[in-house]
């Protein structure tokens, strides 16, 4: 939302709760003849002085007068040659190619509207940037600036317009004035008649408010979320990390509400303080109260403050938490007109308090741009992604990125991001006047760290073994031992977040908590200085190992789901520890973590992951027996689900070598993997072979769960068995399913279709592919919904649906791609050639075949039976073609998968 909405923002919202954003043309309307302007413009901002007043006392007079108010303006401007890009809130935002006629639609505008509403109006001329119908830049915060110091009825404008304007004697010069949120100074001046108060501006106010160097990027719904609880509350706290921008916020929210407090706006900075003691004195030095002699000066502030209408902002309050706490408990009692507003990495804790913790800035991109526009660099849109990419890792973090944006002048964004694994070497050198602590990344995040007694430092070291997000039973295991006792990590832990340097948010019934990774960095650079920072490694890799055992046990009801979430909620800390054990060479001990959550695995989009897992173990000479036979039959499983048919046969058969060899009980997955290699090379007698015998393995194992895995693939080649046998063994695995209700129900219901339409029944098989698409787009694995879709496009396509078939196949495409799943690539690519063949599209078709044919031969990829069905029409329809699609099918065998 850009910066001329904020005013609105808080006129509207802060009564009402809502921002209303109106569209500059309702659809009903006709569009706007003029195309945007581009290149120097003029933009018009406009806003109703009062408005939260009027929609409190006369709704419905309000709401009729703000029609009249949009038609009014909507025809200035249309008549002017401008261009209504925005309304907001109770205003718009209008651009102009030329500047007189932007200052006449004001004028013209402003003699319409002076019986109607008090419309306040800004003008500035200068470059923006059109994006998507929408204009962004510095030189819109200037005009919404310069209206919101304007009165009702009063248009005013900038240097740059009234140079344009000179002509005009209706011109009042009305001197320099310091603008909210503005580095330089501007030269104001009144358009029309008409005697006004002073401007609202900041030379014009009680304040000790300082000339921002820089421009205010985003925070726009913070800004005007926070003003809003100044309007309710006596005291409001800011929390975050260190550079988040919590005092940037500060200052922002106080220039903008600076004309609501009679008596100004000021900030005490106590970061320089290095004892309790100062804080009183220096708050009453700011606000010019002196001690009297015999009075206590807390007793003098107060009674000084008891009948003043002001802000105080109180900065870096967490060194001297009990003394600001203290002061501000008496004015928030005695002193109703006074309002504190305090940034502090955690809470005052007192009962007035309001805590708004500052979040990541979202805009971090456009301030990285910004900053490293104005450091010297020169940047354009193929650098955005990079850009991005640093945003991200410097988790949002203002200064982080402002740092780092600084170094633009001598490395490409691209350069920066591959250093940023050194980011406290590199993010160094902040700006000569900037406070000590903010000169360097490494010193803001050391200035909480000094804060921390010893066991909430422990405890912060040790966290950082933890990835991504963790929940309280991982926090209290690993962070516990030695000089920390178990019952101490809770209180560690609260302590932390209540200091911004562990984030709680909530996870599937738990806590979660998680550690900014700018802090992490910092946290994991301490541990390694500490003499027991192996021991918390091994400890974290044994915690991990452990639970994943625990959890990874897949039963027979309904806690299958329950069991994927929890392991996906951790899988970034499961990923660590097996890495960390694979890199020390303890390789059963990584098996045995690995093992324990194949299933889920094979279920969700890790399956590429997972069979990099298991091929890193089968590269290990001394892998034992039995975890090498398990990482064989794991990995022969994933390969015949993803499409690699050929490795899959490679390793199944080195699986039950080996288990014959070793002695080894056998498991089910390198006979069902073999099973699925046989359905991809069509033989029907190999196929029934394996699945016998992986059905009798998983009888053996005791469990049903297993065991309907196998049973529920029978059908996946219909024509092997009697399909009046095969309708009834799925209708009782669906009830079993049903009964149990157990995810993998779609998939047996997926293979239950496509038995139907072997048999003929295509309405019934199109219906029930489709509702397991519905179903597991709801509730399933995101592999089982891919799985879904690839039945579903091909049932749909040979049903004579196209359309729905055309829309699934593209998001089919696109999952199946980005999840390394290569035969639900080439299914897919088998359904497109034959809708493109449908539709006409021979050259297409026979691109798509050729692609397909190749990768598929290369894999040992087959399909299954409306797949295959759907390239035997593609490729008859190509053959049938009377042209020469020669070139097209070259083109097509020389794709690579990508392409593809």
């Amino acid at each position: 939302m850009p910066v001329a909405a904020v005013g609105a923002v808080f006129e509207v919202g802060a009564v009402l709760g809502l921002l209303i954003v109106r569209p500059s043309r309702w659809p009903w309307e006709a569009a706007a003849v003029q195309s945007p302007p581009t290149g120097t413009v003029t933009f018009l901002f406009t806003d109703i002085e009062g408005s939260t007043r009027r929609w409190q006392d006369e709704p419905e007079a309000m709401r009729a007068l703000l029609v009249e108010h949009d038609e009014i303006l909507r025809d200035v401007i249309d008549k002017r040659h401008g261009h209504l890009f925005k309304h907001t809130g109770d205003g718009v935002a209008a651009v102009f190619a030329s500047a007189s006629d932007a200052v006449a639609a004001a004028v013209d505008t402003q003699a319409r509207l002076v019986d109607v509403l008090p419309v306040r109006m800004g003008l500035h001329t200068g470059e923006a940037e059109l994006r998507d119908g929408d204009y962004f830049g510095s030189t819109l915060n200037r005009c919404a600036r310069l209206m919101g110091v304007a009165h009702g009825g009063q248009i005013v404008c900038s240097e740059s317009t009234a140079s344009l304007v000179r002509d005009r004697d209706d011109l009042r010069d009305l001197g320099e004035h310091r603008l909210r949120d503005l580095s330089r100074a501007e030269r104001v001046w009144q358009v029309g008649g008409g005697e006004f108060a002073a401007l609202r501006s900041l030379t014009a106010a009680s304040t000790n408010l300082s000339l921002q160097l820089s421009s205010f990027v985003g925070r726009e719904v913070e800004l005007a979320e926070i003003a809003a609880l100044l309007g309710e509350h006596r005291l409001v706290t800011l929390t975050g990390v260190g550079g988040v921008g919590k005092t940037r916020l500060a200052l922002a929210v106080g220039a903008e509400v600076l004309p609501r407090f009679a008596d100004g706006v000021w900030v005490v900075e106590l970061a320089p303080l290095a004892h309790d003691e100062l804080v009183l004195a220096t708050i009453a030095e700011v606000l010019g109260v002196a001690a009297q002699a015999g009075e206590a000066l807390a007793i003098t502030l107060v009674g000084r403050l008891r009948a003043k209408q002001l802000l105080v902002i109180v900065d870096n309050c967490e060194h001297v938490l009990g003394a600001v706490a203290r002061i501000v408990e008496q004015l928030a009692s005695a002193a109703p007109g006074v309002r504190v507003l305090a940034t502090s990495r955690e809470p005052l804790g007192i009962a007035a308090e309001r805590v708004r913790a500052v979040p990541p800035l979202a805009e971090a991109v456009e301030l990285f741009i910004e900053r490293a526009t104005q450091a010297g660099a020169s940047l354009d849109d193929s650098q955005r992604q990079a850009i991005g990419e640093i945003c991200v890792r410097l988790d949002g973090i203002p200064l982080a990125i402002e740092l780092a944006a600084a170094r633009a002048r001598m490395m490409s964004p691209a350069q920066i991001a591959e250093r940023l694994d050194q980011r406290f070497r590199l993010l160094t050198g902040g700006g000569r006047t900037a406070v000590e602590r903010h000169r360097t990344l490494q010193a803001t995040v050391s200035w909480s760290y000094e804060l921390l007694d010893d066991t909430e430092r422990a405890v912060f070291q040790r966290l950082s073994t933890l990835a991504g997000s963790f929940d309280l039973d991982a926090a209290e295991a690993i962070a516990a031992g030695g000089t920390v006792e178990a019952f101490e990590v809770l209180d560690a832990l609260g302590h932390l977040v209540d200091k911004s340097m562990v984030v709680a948010g909530a996870g599937a019934g738990n806590a979660r908590f998680r550690l900014l990774e700018t802090l992490r960095q910092f946290a994991a650079d301490r541990l390694a200085e500490q003499p027991d920072a192996l021991e918390v490694r091994d400890r974290h890799a044994a915690y991990w190992c452990a639970r994943g055992t625990r959890v990874g046990r897949i039963t027979d009801d309904a806690a299958e789901n329950a069991v994927y979430d929890a392991i996906d909620s951790d899988f970034d800390n499961y990923r660590s520890a097996f890495a960390y054990l694979l890199a020390a060479g303890r390789v059963d001990d990584a098996a045995d973590g690995v093992l324990a959550i194949d299933h889920y695995v094979w279920l969700n989009a890790r399956v590429s992951e997972g069979s990099r897992w298991f091929l890193h173990l089968l590269t290990h000479p001394d892998l034992a027996d039995s975890h090498r036979y398990a990482a064989l039959g794991r990995a022969a499983h994933i390969e015949s689900s993803t499409g690699d048919v050929t490795a899959a046969e490679r390793h199944a058969v080195e699986a039950i070598a080996l288990a014959e060899a070793a002695g080894l009980e056998p498991a089910p997955w390198p006979a069902y993997a073999l099973m699925m290699v046989a359905v991809h090379r069509g033989d029907a007698a190999t196929f029934c072979s394996w699945y016998q015998q992986a059905l009798e393995v998983a009888t053996a194992t005791g469990s049903r769960h297993v065991q309907r895995l196998v049973e529920s693939q029978r059908g996946i080649f219909a024509g092997a068995w009697d399909t009046a046998e095969l309708i009834e063994h799925y209708e009782r695995l669906a009830t079993e399913y049903r009964r149990d209700d157990d995810t993998w129900v779609i998939g047996s219901e997926l293979i239950y279709a496509n038995v139907l339409f072997f048999a003929g029944r295509l309405d019934e098989a199109s219906e029930r592919s489709r509702a397991m698409v519905e179903t597991a787009s709801r509730r399933a694995t995101s592999n089982m919904y891919t799985a879904a879709l690839t039945m579903s496009v091909a049932v749909d396509a040979l049903g004579g649906h196209v359309a729905r078939s055309r829309i699934h196949a593209c998001e089919l495409l696109r999952l199946a791609h980005r999840e390394g799943q290569v035969r639900f690539v080439v299914y897919g690519v088998f359904v497109a050639a034959a809708l493109a063949s449908q539709s006409g599209d021979f050259e297409a078709a026979a691109v798509l075949l050729g692609a397909s044919a190749g990768h598929a031969a290369t894999l040992g990829i087959g399909a299954t039976y409306p797949q295959t069905v759907c390239r035997a029409h593609a490729q008859a329809a190509v053959d049938a073609y009377s042209g020469d699609l020669t070139a097209a099918r070259r083109r097509g065998e020389a794709m690579t998968l990508d392409e593809l």
